[in-house]
């Protein structure tokens, strides 16, 4: 684990918004064309029309002139929060929130070199806080390489509070959901909700032949799964959202988002609905007396931004 101090910006325990018993949308995203590996139009339209409340973000490359926080204000919104691995990792995760990010940090990949596993503590409405984990496994490599990295995965998130919500996210380069790796990973994560589109297809690559990006939280979070409303249809077991299959698509997507220049993912949505008993209470990260910031645990290894 890197051990680094963060670039910050602005208060990171702002009270959220909303409050305990509303619905959060947990989104993957993988949506980079291009030959550079960025965010491009395509990908900034699906996430506009998809409107998530967190979203792991893979390949975590912008165009603007601003970087990730001038991308994250355009996109999502100047309320939004991000964070992204520290470093110069050409392909990094990262995780953008609209709820304050209190800690987040990064854990070596020990498969591939040019991305880490990134990581961010998010304060929910009421006292229990969400770790998200945004990864990319190692698409080149055998099955075996991504059961490595899943044991990795595994033992680090077994130490975040086990009282608290975790989900992992990302790109796992899968074959089918039956891999070494998702194995291993169910160790703590679920994929009892599969997600589909409006034609039953739970895959997610370019050819929807194959299951690349999860949303798997682990059995707190999964406890609060509901069925995921979004443009008219109701998705029981969360949504993979595939621009061509929407006639027309919600705005401000185009149908032929999906199937941009270099695209090869489509983006995975699950919805959970916090209960309004049990997580109701103070943000567990409220600032002190002297609007100091009361984390956690320290910020190891990426940048923060409010």
């Amino acid at each position: 684990m890197k051990l680094l101090l963060p670039w910050l910006m602005g208060v990171l325990s702002l009270p959220a918004l909303l409050t305990a018993g509303e619905r959060v949308v947990i989104a993957t995203a993988n949506l980079t064309s291009g030959h550079r590996q960025s965010y491009r139009e395509a990908g900034d339209r699906i996430l506009q029309a998809l409107k998530p409340d967190i979203v792991a973000v893979q390949e975590f490359n912008v165009p603007d002139a601003g970087g990730p926080r001038a991308w994250v204000d355009r996109v999502f919104g100047e309320d939004f929060h991000f964070m992204i691995e520290e470093g110069d990792d050409p392909i990094p995760c990262g995780v953008v929130s609209r709820y304050p990010i209190t800690a987040a940090g990064e854990w070596q990949d020990p498969q591939v070199p040019d991305r880490d596993f990134a990581w961010a503590t998010i304060d929910l409405p009421g006292a229990i806080d969400l770790h998200v984990v945004s990864v990319h496994l190692h698409g080149s490599g055998k099955r075996a390489s991504r059961k490595k990295e899943a044991r990795v995965l595994v033992g680090q998130a077994a130490e975040f509070p086990a009282a608290d919500y975790m989900v992992l996210c990302g790109d796992f380069n899968a074959t089918d959901r039956d891999e070494p790796a998702v194995k291993v990973l169910e160790q703590l994560f679920s994929d009892a909700q599969v997600p589909l589109d409006q034609n039953g297809n739970s895959n997610t690559n370019l050819n929807r032949n194959k299951p690349y990006d999860w949303v798997m939280p682990d059995a707190e979070l999964e406890r609060l799964h509901v069925p995921l409303e979004f443009a008219g249809r109701t998705f029981p077991h969360g949504m993979v959202f595939d621009s061509r299959l929407w006639d027309p698509p919600p705005a401000p997507a185009r149908k032929e988002d999906s199937a941009a220049p270099m695209m090869q993912h489509m983006a995975v949505v699950k919805a959970f609905e916090l209960p309004e008993g049990k997580n109701a209470g103070p943000p567990s990260n409220a600032a002190g007396p002297d609007g100091s910031a009361a984390l956690r645990r320290r910020h190891a290894g990426a940048r923060i931004s409010r």
